[in-house]
């Protein structure tokens, strides 16, 4: 019964690969879609990261340090 199963699973997943070679990509369905997800996180809003204010200081100290020793060796 497994076996069944499987070699179903199987030939239906090879179906599925098959009609996916066949097809062409679409640019306006990919435009679509990512602007979709775009609103959707808008709605949500998760837009943009999460702000870290021990990993802000961590990175404004780092970027003094570059800046310090940009100003000494350049």
């Amino acid at each position: 019964m497994l076996e069944r199963w499987f070699a179903g699973h199987e030939e239906a997943s090879r179906k599925e690969r098959e009609l996916l070679r066949q097809e062409v990509p679409r640019p306006e369905w990919s435009l679509s879609l990512a602007l979709s997800i775009i609103a959707a996180a808008e709605r949500a809003g998760t837009t943009g990261r999460q702000v870290d204010p021990v990993r802000e200081r961590e990175n404004a100290e780092v970027r003094m340090t570059w800046q310090r020793l940009r100003e000494r060796w350049l």
